[in-house]
Order: structure tokens, then C-alpha cells, then sequence
């Protein structure tokens, strides 16, 4: 979810666990989030702010706290764009240099989001999340960020364009219309067919009945399928017949063994002494 400030909010996966956290992708806050007592997530002693915090605020038996989890740097760049995203593995995104207390010692905490594609997600919820996940004693955090601008490039239905990326203010509306993958007409998954050749292993929009192209777009015209449909008729036909009239051939020359064979038959009776 959003936070007020523009930033986004997950919950730890534990439910005992009272943390939230505050995180922004591709990008620093642009402050530290605010506390209940304030001034708990301080600065650090750092020039600017961190992209990502584990916060909890004090309550009548806990004290409040708030801890960085690693900030935005040249390595944990990303931009969301068709380019960028291919069909056997998700987008990741690693902020590194969280605070080290309570850390094994020579590690310091850090933040994964695994961008992970959901083309299936409503328009009234442009992204979901997962809660967040602890490795033991590793002070490793992660979560799955579900959406559809990390889906395969090959199904969307101008791959040569931006579709856009998640702003500063952690704002998830693109820059572009939120992608329509196979244009809602075709299910996009990875073609492991051997006719695909080249292709084999990419993704691709495996097209509903009725639709064709390569993003599902263009709906076959009514000639076509109707051509479709009378080829189908025409093997039908000619199949039958042609076990019509092999099942004719085999009658006439079974019938044919059993004249012979009573004639024969015949023949050997009259030749018996009498």
C-alpha cells in the first residue's frame, strides 16, 4: 500500500511481529519517515536519507524504534521498461548499507524487492504486496512487489515503448497506460514448443479462440474462420469416406474369400466316393 507520504507500506509476514516498512523503488526517500515518538529514524549521521526502514512505533508496552535498511545506490538501479524485462526471471532490486546493530558481526541490514509479473491484477490495484520476509539471523529483509509493468516484454502490446516507472513519490501510476498484456485476449507464457525455433523459451501471447496476432489484438475475420471451419468439415468428410470405403473394399473381399472357399468346398464334397 501507499503510505501518506507517497511511499509505499508492508507488513511483516509474521503477525506477532508489529514492524512496518517504509520503501521507496529505484529511488531514496526524500525524507525519513515520520515516528510516533518523532525523530526516531533520525539521519544517521548520513547526508540523505535511506530507501528503505523497519519501523515500529512505541506503544504502551514497546518502545517505539526504527532501523535503515539499505539505500538506493549506482548498483541497485533499476528502470521499468520493455527492454529491461525478459521472460525467465523476475526484476530484483537490493538496497545494501542498512544499519548493522543486532547483525551478525560484519553485516548490515538489507532490503530485497523481487518485482514479480501479475498481469491479472485489477486497474483499481495497480500493484500488491507481500509481507516481509526475515532471513534468520541474516538481517536479510524481502518481499514480492506484484505487477504488471514487470511482466514479459513480448506480451505487451507496443514492446518498443516506455511503460513507464515508479517515481520518487512512490506514486504507481506510469508514465504510460498501465499495459494490457495480449490486450486482455490471450494468456502470456513462455513457448517452449519445438515449432517455435528462434523463439523457443521467450514468451509469447498464446491467443483466445477468435483472436490472432502478436499481442491478441486483431480479431480474425469472419471469412477466415468460416474458411477454417469448412477445411475442418472437408477432412471430416473425407475422412469418413475413406473408411467407408475401406470398410467397402474389406467386406467385398472377405465376401469374396468365403464364395471361393464354399466352392472349394463344394467341389472336394462331390469328388468324395459315394
Amino acid at each position: 500500500m501507499l503510505g501518506s507520504k507517497g511511499h509505499y507500506t508492508a507488513f511483516d509476514s509474521d503477525p506477532s511481529r508489529p514492524f512496518h516498512y517504509l520503501f521507496e523503488i529505484c529511488e531514496n526517500m526524500d525524507h525519513v519517515p515520520e515516528t510516533d515518538p518523532p525523530g526516531l529514524c533520525g539521519s544517521g549521521g548520513k547526508p540523505r536519507p535511506g530507501a528503505a526502514y523497519q519501523v515500529i512505533n512505541q506503544t504502551g508496552e514497546l518502545p517505539g524504534q526504527c532501523l535503515e535498511l539499505g539505500a538506493q545506490t549506482r548498483l541497485s538501479s533499476c528502470s521499468l521498461t520493455p527492454v529491461a524485462l525478459r521472460a525467465r526471471f523476475p526484476l530484483s532490486l537490493r538496497y545494501r548499507g542498512g544499519a548493522s546493530s543486532e547483525c551478525p558481526e560484519g553485516r548490515e541490514r538489507e532490503f530485497q524487492i523481487f518485482l514479480r509479473c501479475a498481469p491479472h491484477l485489477p486497474d483499481s490495484e495497480p500493484f500488491r504486496l507481500s509481507g516481509v520476509e526475515e532471513s534468520a539471523g541474516l538481517c536479510t529483509y524481502s518481499l514480492f512487489f506484484d505487477t504488471a509493468h514487470t511482466c514479459p516484454r513480448e506480451c505487451h502490446p507496443n514492446p518498443s515503448a516506455p511503460i513507464g516507472r515508479f517515481n520518487r513519490s512512490g506514486d504507481p501510476q506510469p508514465t504510460a497506460p498501465s499495459p494490457r498484456l495480449c490486450s486482455l485476449n490471450g494468456l502470456c507464457a513462455t513457448d517452449w514448443s519445438h515449432a517455435a525455433n528462434a523463439g523457443r523459451g521467450q514468451a509469447r501471447c498464446f491467443c483466445n479462440s477468435g483472436r490472432t496476432g502478436a499481442d491478441c489484438s486483431t480479431e480474425e475475420s469472419t471469412s477466415k474462420r468460416a474458411s477454417s471451419t469448412s477445411i475442418m468439415l472437408m477432412l471430416v468428410l473425407l475422412a469418413l469416406l475413406a473408411v467407408g470405403v475401406l470398410g467397402g473394399w474389406v467386406y467385398l473381399k472377405v465376401k469374396r474369400l468365403a464364395t471361393l472357399s464354399e466352392r472349394e468346398d463344394s467341389i472336394a464334397y462331390g469328388q468324395l466316393p459315394q
